[in-house]
C-alpha cells in the first residue's frame, strides 16, 4: 500500500483530532489538519507530531465557503476527510471540489438533511465521474448498519434485528448540538417488509456497563434504507435512549414549540447547560444489536467510553480499508457498510480500541 496525502477539514476539533492521531497510529499517510482558523490547525498538527513522535501531520487553513480555495486545497490530495457540520452549499462545494481535483475519495461524519438532499441532486454528476464518496460514517450513523451484516455473517438466517442506543457526554460542541437538536424526524420500524410508524414510542430498555433502564425512542437513519434488504431483514427496530432527563426534556420542548421562535443559539445553549449539569456517569457510546431467528439470538455489544474517539475509530479504519484495496468500489455514493469488508473492518475497529462482543444463546 503506498502512502497517501489524508487532509481532516475539521481536524482540531475533538473527533477530527482524534481520527488524525488513529491514521497517525495506525498508517503511514500524511495528514494535513485544516480548518478557517490556520492557528489551530498548525497547533493541532505540533502537538500530534510531538505527542506521537512523527513528523507526517501538517495543519493548514482551509475554508469550505470559498469553492476555489477548496479545489485548490484538494491538488495534491488523496482523500478528503469531513468533520464539520455541512448545509447544502457547504456540501455543494465539497463535491465540486472534489470532482474537479485530483482527490480519489471522500468520507463525511456529520449526518444532515441538507447534505443527503444535496448529494441526491448531484448524483449523475457524482456516477459519471472517478470519485468515491463515503458518507455518515463513524458511530451513529454508520456502525449500525454495519452491525446488521456483521450479524449475518455470524447467521446468515437472521431476519429480526433490534438496535439499541445510548450516547453519553458532558461537553458536545455547538455544532453537535445543534444538528441533534435540530433532527425531528419521524422515527420508523420496519415490520414484515414494511417500514410504518412505531406503535409504541417510549419504550425502557436495559444497558449494561451501569447505564441502567433507559427510556428510548424510535429513531430511523438513512444508511438502514436499503441494509435491509440486503442483508435480507423483514423486521428492524431502532431505538435511542436520551443523555439525561433533563436534556430530553430541553430536546422535547424545543423540537415541538421554542425552535418556532427561539434562535438555534438559544437552543444550543439549553442543550449545553442540560448535559453539563445532570449528566451522570458512565459516559460513552454503546451500542446493542440484537438478530433473532426462531429461537435463537445473537447480540453484538459496541462500546467506547469516549464517544468522540468511537466516532474516529470507524471512520480511521473506513480511510485505511478503502486506500489499502486502492478505493475498492466503481465511482459513486455509499456509506460506511458498503465501502468495506465488514470482517475486516470489524478487526479493524477492535484493534483500534472499539470494544465489540459477540454473544450467542
Amino acid at each position: 500500500m503506498t502512502n497517501s496525502n489524508i487532509l481532516i477539514l475539521g481536524g482540531y476539533g475533538r473527533a477530527g483530532n482524534h481520527i488524525a492521531r488513529l491514521l497517525v497510529r495506525y498508517s503511514e499517510h500524511s495528514i494535513l489538519i485544516a480548518g478557517r482558523n490556520s492557528e489551530k490547525a498548525e497547533k493541532c498538527a505540533m502537538e500530534l507530531n510531538a505527542e506521537l513522535n512523527v513528523n507526517q501531520v501538517a495543519g493548514a487553513k482551509i475554508d469550505v465557503s470559498v469553492p476555489e480555495d477548496l479545489t485548490m486545497a484538494l491538488k495534491e490530495i488523496d482523500f478528503v476527510i469531513v468533520c464539520i457540520p455541512l448545509n447544502a452549499q457547504l456540501t455543494n462545494n465539497l463535491i465540486h471540489a472534489v470532482l474537479n481535483s485530483n482527490c480519489k475519495a471522500y468520507l463525511d461524519i456529520s449526518p444532515g438533511k441538507e447534505k443527503h438532499e444535496t448529494f441526491q441532486k448531484n448524483q449523475n454528476l457524482i456516477n459519471q465521474g472517478e470519485k468515491v464518496f463515503i458518507l455518515d460514517a463513524g458511530c451513529e450513523p454508520g456502525m449500525p448498519a454495519v452491525l446488521i451484516k456483521f450479524l449475518k455473517t455470524l447467521n446468515s438466517d437472521i431476519r429480526k434485528v433490534k438496535i439499541n442506543v445510548v450516547y453519553r457526554d458532558r461537553n458536545m460542541p455547538d455544532g453537535s448540538i445543534q444538528d441533534l437538536i435540530s433532527h425531528s424526524d419521524q422515527g420508523r420500524i420496519l415490520a414484515d417488509g414494511i417500514l410504518m410508524k412505531p406503535k409504541q414510542n417510549i419504550k425502557k430498555v436495559v444497558f449494561p456497563l451501569g447505564f441502567g433502564r433507559l427510556r428510548t425512542v424510535p429513531v430511523w437513519i438513512p444508511e438502514l434504507e436499503n441494509v435491509h434488504i440486503n442483508a435480507q431483514i423483514t423486521d428492524l427496530e431502532y431505538r435511542h435512549a436520551g443523555i439525561n432527563g433533563v436534556s430530553n426534556i430541553v430536546s422535547l420542548f424545543w423540537k415541538r414549540l421554542l425552535r418556532y421562535f427561539l434562535p438555534v443559539k438559544i437552543g444550543v445553549k439549553l442543550f449545553k447547560w442540560a448535559i453539563k449539569r445532570f449528566t451522570k456517569e458512565p459516559l460513552g457510546g454503546f451500542l446493542i444489536v440484537e438478530g433473532y431467528n426462531e429461537s435463537e439470538k445473537t447480540t453484538i455489544q459496541g462500546y467506547h467510553e469516549d464517544i468522540y474517539v468511537a466516532t474516529a475509530i470507524p471512520a480511521a479504519a473506513a480511510v485505511i480499508l478503502v486506500l489499502k484495496s486502492g478505493g475498492g468500489k466503481p465511482p459513486g455514493t455509499y456509506y460506511m457498510n458498503e465501502a468495506v469488508n465488514i470482517p475486516e473492518f470489524i478487526e479493524q475497529c477492535c484493534k483500534m480500541g472499539f470494544e465489540i462482543k459477540v454473544n450467542n444463546q
